[in-house]
């Protein structure tokens, strides 16, 4: 999510039980009112546009045209904001693989092997935006575009592991089957894309 607000004098906020702190340049300060981030509808951004929820999207800012002939492959539909965001979000047309319902979603991030994902609100159903067909997608989000291979992705994916446990932060990820009963195709998706 993009922001539209003006420069800060950290680099990013940490938020725990102890509070909220700045960090800049390594260092962490006591944060201020003034350095949270403030609600995006309330900013100068010409970027994007304020809707109440993703219906309102897909009902009055996506052609009608549009809706009748999307088919599984998203389509960019423009930035938005929503009440409470403090940045914008490009927002993407598809059809649910699952369902076959029309949706509207942001893009999410990440499954457990670092791809982003849209969400059909209808049956749930998680479409990962594999890099080799969506890599515009990540370009225009300005996030991390994981590696193309199997290997290269599992490899990324342990990086980013050490990374985040180097800062003291434990990652624990569920492969059992009834963590995730819920995430309709996350088995398919694994065998499909990493031989699991």
């Amino acid at each position: 999510m993009s922001s539209g607000q003006a420069v800060r004098d950290y680099d990013y906020l940490i938020t725990d039980s102890n509070g909220t702190r700045k960090v800049k340049d390594g260092i962490e300060y006591p944060a201020t009112e003034n350095d949270l981030p403030k609600k995006h509808q309330d900013s100068d951004c010409t970027e994007c546009t304020f809707v109440g929820d993703q219906e309102t999207i897909l009902a009055f800012k996506v052609d009608r045209q549009l809706r009748q002939t999307v088919w599984y492959e998203p389509v960019f539909v423009g930035k938005f904001t929503m009440p409470g965001w403090v940045g914008h979000s490009g927002f993407y047309l598809f059809k649910c693989r699952e369902c076959d319902e029309v949706c509207v979603d942001y893009s999410h991030g990440y499954t457990d092997f670092g791809l982003m994902y849209l969400a059909c609100r209808y049956c749930g159903e998680g479409l990962p935006l594999e890099v080799t067909k969506e890599r515009s997608i990540y370009e225009r989000e300005g996030v991390h575009i994981p590696k193309p291979t199997r290997e290269e992705r599992i490899q990324d994916l342990n990086d980013v592991i050490a990374d985040a446990e180097s800062r003291g932060v434990r990652v624990i990820i569920d492969f059992s089957e009834d963590s995730q009963r819920s995430k309709v195709g996350y088995f398919q998706f694994l065998r499909d894309y990493f031989d699991f």
